[in-house]
């Protein structure tokens, strides 16, 4: 009985150390989401998110990014900036593989939506989003208020200063 026991000690001791021996900070496909959303919102003149990439892979350590402490998913994203300077081509599609995500603050970056089929319609993809902030964008587009709509576990939403006469087509 005494050997079954240290085995198992053993056992989840190797466990817990291969965890921590493999894990990089961020997973693959999230890190080159991130560096793909950077390029995306970047125009050569402007620095935003300079610091994404420069001094760790580990995308968990980025600014305004937060992981899961259990799984090392992004669970909450934050990209806005303090003027609004140019216009942002809007993907959606980008957000797509962070399937943990439960909060995204969007705001002031003057989305456009420009992007052909790759629009906001792609957001109720996000399962898990819990929080959605789309302040200060000034779009004035109704199928961003459709897709919200089926964000079934979302509490929060801000679309605070935004071209929308109203917003009575949300359903849930």
């Amino acid at each position: 009985m005494r050997l079954i026991k240290q085995l198992l000690v053993a056992l989840v001791i190797a466990s817990l150390l291969e965890g921590w021996w493999s894990c990089d900070g961020c997973f693959e496909n999230e890190r080159n989401a991130l560096l793909q959303l950077k390029a995306s919102f970047n125009y050569p003149e402007y620095m935003s998110l300079s610091s994404w990439g420069l001094y760790t892979d580990d995308c968990c350590k980025w600014e305004n990014i937060h992981c899961s402490s259990t799984t090392g998913r992004v669970s909450k994203l934050s990209i806005w900036r303090d003027y609004l300077a140019f216009e942002w081509c809007f993907n959606a599609s980008l957000f797509l593989p962070f399937q943990e995500l439960t909060s995204l603050s969007l705001r002031r970056n003057y989305i456009i939506d420009c992007v052909e089929n790759e629009g906001f319609e792609k957001l109720q993809r996000l399962s898990e989003l819990e929080f959605l902030d789309l302040e200060s964008n000034l779009f004035n587009n109704k199928s961003i208020v459709s897709s919200i709509g089926h964000l079934s576990l979302l509490k929060s939403l801000n679309l605070a200063n935004n071209g929308l006469e109203s917003v009575t087509d949300i359903q849930g």
